[in-house]
């Protein structure tokens, strides 16, 4: 059975990659549209005044959009994973010793949110951040995670993760089974 569950972790940390990836993306769209807004919001105040260097900005802007997740499809080339799956092969057994998964028999729906959550920093502390030990949780300082932490900064918030894992919760079932449409 220890390859089942093995097959079975594979299968879930790859939908819970999706799912970081899908919140690190939207993070970064957000950001631009920020970051646009704000240039014409500039160019209004200006009233054209110095054209070539709001579309030097907006380019900029366009530029830091597409640098922020760039970096999201880099593999670790020693083992052929990506940093994000890494990342949440290391911490899938910590957090399944938490008092609060425990609680819920390893529930596996419970156990993705909190992987997500804890990738991106996010703690509703009490029973998240204690271990079956009674020791506190250490935060997440995986590569992988304090890129992600660093990408989004603080701009992941527990509705979009819940959002997005609502939107991906097929990709949880084996694909062409009742549950997988």
């Amino acid at each position: 059975t220890n390859w089942v569950n093995k097959s079975r972790s594979d299968h879930l940390d790859a939908a819970a990659e999706k799912v970081i990836l899908e919140l690190r993306s939207k993070v970064a769209r957000q950001r631009w549209r920020r970051t646009a807004s704000a240039v014409r919001a500039a160019a209004r105040i200006r009233k054209g005044t110095m054209p070539a260097g709001i579309a030097e900005s907006s380019e900029v802007a366009s530029e830091n959009g597409k640098a922020n997740t760039a970096a999201v499809d880099d593999h670790d080339l020693e083992n052929g994973k990506s940093p994000i799956r890494t990342s949440l092969e290391e911490r899938r057994p910590t957090l399944q010793r938490t008092r609060s998964i425990q609680r819920v028999n390893g529930d596996w729906c419970r156990l993705q949110k909190r992987l997500v959550e804890d990738h991106f920093g996010l703690s509703a502390g009490g029973d998240d951040d204690i271990l079956d030990s009674g020791e506190m949780l250490e935060p997440n300082k995986t590569p992988a995670a304090s890129e992600s932490q660093l990408q989004t900064h603080s701009h992941v918030t527990r509705d979009m993760i819940n959002e997005v894992l609502d939107e991906n919760v097929s990709s949880y079932f084996k694909p062409g089974t009742i549950l997988s449409t």
